[in-house]
């Protein structure tokens, strides 16, 4: 099930164990992780790797964690295995704590449902 807030479909889950709020965004082509939460659940995640991303508000340095689990909804689990993530500039997240995006997605056929706001993954 997604939750619709104004434009935005989120979607709850867990990275590592750890309750948050991932915003579905097919316009990412990666996934990334706000920096509070990075700093308050995952601090020991960070590789101490910085990528160069290009985001509509323009370029910065981003830093990288890795995990390995994150579960998308009540139950679906998906074993990642070192999945980087980069970590959003802080202040940058409103309202969610991750970007799911399709670096993730494209792993299923993938569609969401705006009738019964649910997000629908199908392995390919």
């Amino acid at each position: 099930p997604l939750n619709r807030d104004t434009n935005q479909y989120l979607l709850t889950g867990m990275i590592e164990g750890e309750p948050l709020t991932f915003l579905v965004d097919t316009g990412a082509s990666i996934s990334a992780i706000s920096y509070a939460f990075a700093q308050k659940n995952l601090a020991y995640a960070f590789t101490g790797q910085k990528v160069l991303l290009k985001t509509a508000g323009g370029q910065y340095q981003a830093d990288v964690v890795q995990t390995d689990t994150l579960v998308l909804g009540e139950n679906f689990e998906l074993s990642v295995n070192n999945k980087e993530l980069v970590v959003l500039s802080e202040g940058s997240s409103h309202g969610f704590d991750a970007l799911l995006g399709l670096d993730i997605l494209a792993r299923f056929h993938f569609a969401i449902n705006a009738d019964d706001r649910s997000l629908i993954l199908q392995l390919p």
